[in-house]
């Protein structure tokens, strides 16, 4: 899943969950239960398709992501100053774990969960963010520690047996000739457009949480800082 979508969701069990020793720990092995799910399947082919390299693909997708979802986070956080911080912090971890090397991206996470933290310091955001670092965490830890990077990788859905491969079998369809083809077939489509609903789903959902009461809790805070 992409860094905004695990940083959403570790935010809104800390939501649910306003205990900063319980909502840390599930934030952080919440990122190894969305990892299981099929997720990002639709670059490789596309990047075949298009004749470009798989990161390439990856930044152009997720510039369309970007001009779709950053107004709908918008939306979301209008009335709420918390919930806007929180989704900016959310939508900017992505380009935060895209840095080249392990050390520089922990140093980018660090310096942007304290430069949200310094925007406002309300008992929400505090735990929200604490949250939400925890979420994120693996994908940097893995590059520092090997064990724990096996671990990852064997949590870490595999995608050759992804909902479109699927949709093929059950309709008796033939396998598409080659890799990059998959990105022209029905079955294949549908089941990247199932993928990018369930990210979507999950990444506002989230953030949507967030401007709900938790149970008793008291009201979020909606004015700006002075």
């Amino acid at each position: 899943m992409a860094p905004t979508t695990h940083a959403a969701v570790g935010a809104a069990i800390a939501h649910l969950c306003p205990r900063l020793g319980i909502a840390v720990p599930i934030a952080f092995a919440s990122h190894f239960l969305l990892d299981s799910i099929f997720h990002f399947e639709a670059f490789f082919p596309l990047s075949q398709l298009l004749g470009t390299t798989h990161d390439e693909a990856f930044w152009f997708m997720g510039l369309v992501m970007a001009v779709i979802l950053v107004p709908a986070m918008a939306w979301i956080g209008r009335k709420n100053h918390e919930v806007r911080i929180m989704a900016l912090y959310c939508f900017a971890s992505s380009a935060a774990l895209l840095i080249d090397g392990p050390l520089f991206r922990l140093a980018a996470m660090f310096c942007l969960t304290v430069g949200a933290w310094s925007l406002i310091r309300t008992p929400n955001v505090v735990l929200w963010l604490a949250a939400a670092f925890a979420a994120t965490s693996p994908d940097v830890l893995k590059d520092l520690h090997k064990p724990f990077d096996r671990f990852h990788s064997f949590m870490h859905y595999e995608g050759a047996d992804d909902l479109g491969y699927w949709l093929t079998r059950l309709f008796s369809l033939p396998e598409p000739d080659w890799f990059g083809a998959r990105a022209t077939k029905w079955p294949y489509l549908t089941g990247y457009a199932v993928e990018i609903a369930v990210e979507t789903a999950l990444m506002l959902g989230g953030l949507w949480l967030l401007t709900k009461r938790a149970r008793g809790a008291p009201p979020t805070s909606t004015a700006k800082p002075t």
